[in-house]
């Protein structure tokens, strides 16, 4: 709809109005009669709609569709039949609440010829009309061929849209299919396939030009049809390309800048630092300046942490003390049975006594009687408890030569009493987490408890030290451990008893950056395009949605409004509600998937130069979509306290002496892939867990079965499907196609083999077990293309 200013009626109407006066009549459209000028009579009718569509560009008032004398009628904004009926007759014969619309309208014609515009509405008032200033505001036409309301609340605006409404009908199929191939021949229109996308479209430039050409009067003073759509979709047009020049400049600060440099000063390197950092210089060779761990260690820099690395391990049995064989969760229940033994106080008691003796008996005295100890604890709640067995230990025996301190974050809730809560300032007798580093470094303090804290970062050289209760793998071991490697005077070895880690388990973490950090190679390019098309396959994510969502996000910051924010979310808001009505292991899976999409993106797009602006798109959608998803709620840790007793407990140094890494060879570093998804957790009677973990799982086959292993083995080989998923897909992907192909190699070979296919077909966790174990065969197996 496009603003019509009132202008100057014409003159014949003004002559009529004037000698109808004199005569003090009532004035009516249809008492219109011709008035003479210059002896020639004039027809009044006649010049309100030559002056009308000199004023509208001989455009429709309300369908923006060409019109002229003998094709259009006058309309009233204020209906005739209104004015008579409230006794204001004379605002039928105003110029201001006359226009000129489409179609004809004859003598005797009956309304309701045309589905749209004048014809549609009636008599009914309008709300809003091309009189109004504010109409070409509170419309607006979209490149598509549709109009909508600019305000989403304006019911004034939506009721002359609505295709079905009572009024104008605005967005009839007819009218949107007409305005939209005007747009589509202006070159503005929003490209539906890969060819028209290929195709030059107009640039920001000539789409400025057009906005401004089709809004003037041409000769004859005529408009363009659909013109104010035509600059509608311009503008739209140019925010199109002024969005996608912000994406394209993204994607480039995310390639090599030729303006930068980028330093990278890291003991530790990760995967991705290695392969950011790693891009030949002009010689060809990495920029990389070495100086390895063992160099360091060498020259004396830093101390060997491995030298004196003493294990011990924890020997238990627990019985059930009920008769009630309770039903759990495999791994829920797992997970509260490890919980409850390490925290229960016989072992706790047992692992305090041998830390606080070794400490003083082997400890104290060096560094000059200043050496100090680090306690690596499993969790918050483990600190708590830990800090507490120290004290009590400590003060049972007299102790006076040490005294620890406890970091953690937070505030610590004690499942056993109600309402009581720990804090690091409330234990620590009120230091302030501040000022803790330097209380620790003082003469008053010789053990410091941590539950995460101080684990990375942490330089205290008076550090001999660690007592480790916590698993510890890969980067987080060697960051860990690292906290002892700091050298001060007198300060010549160090030392780490570890209740939880195998030396097997730290060599393996610490080999890799030893020396010279090896790495796989880069994940494949086109993995992110079919991590892309499984998350279109969820039908959790829309491409409209992305787009809408970029569209604002992207936009310039002059166009920027307290709104955006708003619409934003409730972009995201419509993915987020369709997440919630996924059951628990597809949210899981839905989500996995995302965040390794997210992530991988984000790695990749630094070393591989896609370009890509759907990538882009996605991924910007993505990084917000996941903070506002739910996270699972799961139904909390299995309570089994009541249910088991413990019924023997031992704690035995198993090895000491150096973890040497001279020794072997370290595996590379892994890049980022396809992460796992959950499983639903089995249901087990808690005695036959109980004695699983008391006895450690594991399946002991025959040469029988062996041979039928060998035998499924083979047959996947042969296997088509098989051979060109192993060829066209990473392990991870691989996983899902053996998998459903796993249960018919079984069924094929049942014949002989009864009991051991009865429990393939029937035991999840015995066939989990045997799936694991044939697929890294069969997947190497067919990447190389060899028979068994």
């Amino acid at each position: 709809m496009r603003y019509i200013s009132d202008n100057q009626p014409p003159e014949e109407l003004i002559l009529w109005l004037r000698e109808q006066r004199k005569e003090n009549l009532n004035l009516r459209y249809d008492d219109l009669t011709p008035v003479k000028i210059n002896g020639v009579n004039k027809d009044v009718r006649q010049s309100i709609i030559d002056q009308r569509l000199k004023d509208q560009g001989y455009l429709c008032a309300y369908t923006m569709l060409r019109i002229h004398e003998d094709s259009c009628h006058v309309e009233h904004i204020y209906p005739r039949s209104c004015s008579y009926a409230k006794g204001y007759p004379e605002k039928s014969v105003e110029y201001a609440n006359m226009i000129a619309c489409y179609p004809l309208q004859k003598s005797g014609d009956k309304r309701g010829k045309c589905p749209f515009g004048a014809e549609a509405r009636g008599n009914e008032p309008l709300g809003l009309h091309p009189l109004d200033p504010t109409c070409e505001q509170r419309l607006r036409y979209k490149s598509n061929g549709e109009v909508v309301a600019t305000n989403p609340s304006d019911n004034n605006a939506i009721n002359i849209i609505d295709a079905a409404g009572k009024l104008l009908r605005l967005n009839h199929p007819k009218l949107v299919k007409w305005r939209k191939s005007a747009i589509d021949q202006a070159g503005i229109g929003i490209p539906t396939t890969k060819a028209l996308r290929a195709s030059k479209r107009l640039t920001e430039a000539q789409a400025t030009r057009l906005k401004n050409e089709v809004l003037q009067f041409q000769r004859g003073q005529k408009l363009r049809p659909h013109c104010v759509a035509i600059a509608h979709a311009a503008d739209e047009h140019i925010e199109r390309i002024r969005k996608r020049r912000m994406i394209r400049q993204q994607l480039m600060k995310r390639s090599k800048q030729d303006n930068l440099n980028f330093y990278a000063f890291t003991a530790t390197p990760k995967f991705k630092t290695k392969h950011v950092f790693d891009e030949p210089g002009p010689d060809g060779n990495s920029p990389y300046h070495l100086y390895s761990m063992r160099q360091a260690i060498e020259e004396k820099f830093i101390l060997d942490v491995l030298k004196n690395y003493t294990t011990y391990e924890t020997y238990y049995r627990i019985v059930q003390a009920t008769e009630n064989d309770k039903h759990v969760e495999r791994k829920k229940a797992a997970r509260s049975l490890a919980r409850i033994l390490t925290l229960h106080p016989h072992n706790l008691t047992s692992k305090t006594e041998v830390m606080i003796e070794h400490f003083r008996t082997h400890v104290k005295h060096k560094i000059g009687g200043r050496a100090k100890a680090m306690v690596v604890t499993d969790s918050r709640l483990h600190a708590v408890r830990y800090k507490q067995a120290f004290d009590k230990y400590i003060k049972e025996k007299g102790y006076k030569d040490i005294k620890t301190l406890v970091a953690f974050s937070g505030t610590v809730e004690d499942p056993d009493e109600k309402g009581k809560h720990w804090t690091e300032v409330g234990m620590n007798q009120g230091i302030k987490e501040s000022e803790l580093p330097e209380k620790f470094d003082s003469p008053d303090y010789q053990v410091l408890l941590v539950a995460e804290k101080y684990q990375t970062g942490f330089d205290q050289p008076l550090l001999h030290t660690m007592y480790v209760d916590k698993k510890l793998t890969g980067l987080k071991a060697v960051q860990t451990l690292s906290r002892l490697n700091r050298t001060c005077a007198g300060k010549e070895d160090t030392f780490i008893l570890d209740f939880r880690n195998s030396p097997e388990e730290i060599f393996k973490a610490f080999k890799p950056y030893y020396e010279d950090t090896p790495s796989d190679p880069i994940t494949d390019s086109q993995h992110l395009y079919r991590l892309q098309h499984q998350i279109e396959e969820l039908g959790l994510i829309f491409e409209e949605e992305i787009n809408e969502f970029c569209a604002i996000y992207f936009q310039p910051k002059r166009k920027e409004t307290k709104l955006d924010h708003a619409q934003m979310n409730g972009v995201l808001d419509k993915a987020v509600e369709r997440f919630k009505e996924l059951d628990e292991d597809d949210c899981e899976e839905a989500k996995a998937l995302l965040v390794n999409f997210r992530n991988m993106y984000s790695f990749l797009s630094q070393v591989i130069p896609y370009q890509d602006s759907d990538l882009e798109k996605l991924y910007t959608y993505l990084r917000f979509l996941l903070t506002k998803l739910p996270r699972r709620q799961g139904e909390g840790p299995q309570h089994l306290e009541d249910e088991i007793e413990l019924q023997y407990y031992r704690l035995q140094k198993i090895s000491e002496g150096q973890i040497d890494l001279n020794t072997g060879d370290g595996k590379p570093l892994k890049g980022p892939s396809d992460v796992g998804t959950g499983k639903e957790d089995e249901v087990i009677a808690l005695s036959e867990l109980i004695d699983i973990l008391n006895e450690r799982f594991g399946t002991e086959f025959t040469q029988a079965d062996q041979l039928f292993f060998d035998q499924i083995q083979e047959e996947a080989f042969e296997d088509e499907k098989l051979k060109q998923a192993a060829r066209t897909n990473n392990k991870d992907d691989f996983r899902y196609v053996f998998e459903k192909a796993f249960e018919g190699l079984v069924i094929d070979r049942m014949e002989g083999n009864d009991e051991i296919s009865e429990k393939l077909l029937s035991d999840g966790d015995f066939r989990d077990l045997a799936i694991e174990h044939l697929l890294h065969k069969v997947y190497k197996q067919l990447k190389d293309g060899k028979s068994a």
